[in-house]
């Protein structure tokens, strides 16, 4: 039982990571006008996931040559909606 539940998350993660890929932009043509918004539950500066989410956001800024990444921080979990609403009509 524990196999088929590895096997199963292994088949998970390797089909993300095929959608993902299969996403690029076919052309070879960098995205300039970008943005990026990270809307977490919580805070940044602890050393903890977040906080090695947002580096990644930061390489994927030089990779792909993004305009901005920004981060909305919220303690209380009610303000995860509202937030990521308010980046997508903000243009992230």
């Amino acid at each position: 039982m524990r196999y088929l539940k590895k096997m199963m998350a292994i088949l998970v993660l390797g089909a993300l990571v095929f959608g993902v890929v299969g996403c690029s932009n076919s052309n070879g043509e960098e995205a300039k006008d970008s943005k990026i918004a990270y809307v977490i539950t919580g805070t940044l500066g602890d050393e903890g996931f977040f906080d090695s989410g947002y580096e990644g956001l930061g390489q994927a800024k030089e990779e792909f040559k993004a305009q901005e990444v920004k981060s909305i921080e919220s303690f209380d979990p009610v303000d995860w909606e509202p937030n990521l609403r308010n980046a997508a009509q903000a243009g992230y």
